[in-house]
């Protein structure tokens, strides 16, 4: 009747809001089935209404990566207990397969004064943690070489290449820099793989060492490869080479990830950096190798002035 006609119209008003609202918003019982989800949402995760419908529990969200399910549920529960806070951070799964971070503020749904589910507010906070983790890369960088004397540029480049492989996740690293001669000195986090090795960047053989690295050297072009097609484009680009494919399954081929990036000073190519070992280079892996570069061609620069100073002193 009347107290029921007034309680549609105030739920009909609370779904118009939520729908209203400028971050994600997810509502849930007690047991944690979804009840309510707004477009914003849909939006910011990238999934589309078919994909995700209310009923199921949060857990099953696609968004949320299963390892961590135990983790959620105690929160969850925690929070209804009152022995958590309402505003936490966590990592998520965008449609699209890109990892993303979020920030949740949590809060009680309630019936007048009974408690019968609960509202999660959701904001992507990607951008703001992918700065964070450039600043904090930066200051890992600056505060690890600051602590190896000037004039060992190798162990400088190890440090700095085994620094960037934890970061990014690649396997192989390798610095390979030619400031104070012809010789490319190749330098990398996978000691086993570039050992002591030395090639003449003028006369090897493009097609038998290195090819990539010696383009790069050379043109002062970015080079990233991704997928198979992006091997395509190069192939068709660059007639001289012709990168091999890994099968990854029956039927399936991608490329080797490749990403050279040149380590320049006032627009000299001083060298290369070389990352691979990866499924995917992402663009926040770009940022942090930028990162590298920016900071490592400083370093460059201040061994090559060590260097030449040194060389004064002496005659």
């Amino acid at each position: 009747t009347k107290a029921k006609n007034e309680l549609s119209d105030s739920e009909e008003r609370y779904r118009s809001l939520i729908e209203l609202a400028p971050y994600g918003v997810i509502t849930t019982d007690l047991m944690g089935n979804i009840n309510l989800l707004n477009s914003e949402f849909y939006k910011i995760t990238g999934y589309s209404q078919e994909e995700i419908r209310p009923g199921i529990h949060f857990t099953k969200l696609p968004t949320l990566k299963l390892v961590d399910t135990p983790r959620y549920i105690k929160i969850f529960k925690d929070i209804l207990s009152g022995k958590a806070l309402s505003n936490f951070e966590f990592p998520w799964r965008h449609a699209d397969g890109s990892l993303h971070f979020g920030e949740v503020s949590a809060s009680f749904v309630k019936r007048g004064k009974k408690i019968v589910g609960m509202e999660c507010y959701l904001s992507d906070i990607t951008e703001r943690k992918n700065a964070e983790e450039v600043k904090e890369f930066t200051a890992s960088l600056y505060r690890n070489l600051a602590e190896i004397s000037v004039g060992d540029i190798k162990e400088k480049a190890q440090l700095a290449a085994s620094l960037l492989s934890k970061i990014i996740g690649a396997k192989r690293v390798s610095v390979m820099l030619s400031p104070f001669s012809n010789t490319l000195h190749i330098m990398g986090a996978t000691k086993d793989l570039w050992q002591k090795t030395r090639k003449n960047i003028n006369k090897a053989d493009p097609k038998k060492s290195y090819p990539i690295a010696n383009y790069v050297y050379k043109h002062g072009e970015k080079i990233v490869i991704n997928s198979r097609e992006d091997v395509k484009k190069f192939n068709k680009e660059h007639d001289n080479f012709k990168l091999a494919l890994k099968r990854k399954g029956p039927g399936t081929f991608v490329s080797i990830p490749f990403i050279s990036k040149c380590i320049a000073i006032k627009g000299k190519v001083m060298g290369v950096l070389n990352c691979s070992g990866k499924d995917k280079f992402t663009e926040q892996d770009i940022k942090m190798i930028n990162t590298f570069i920016e900071v490592f061609a400083a370093e460059v620069k201040d061994e090559m002035s060590f260097e030449k100073e040194t060389r004064l002193r002496k005659n």
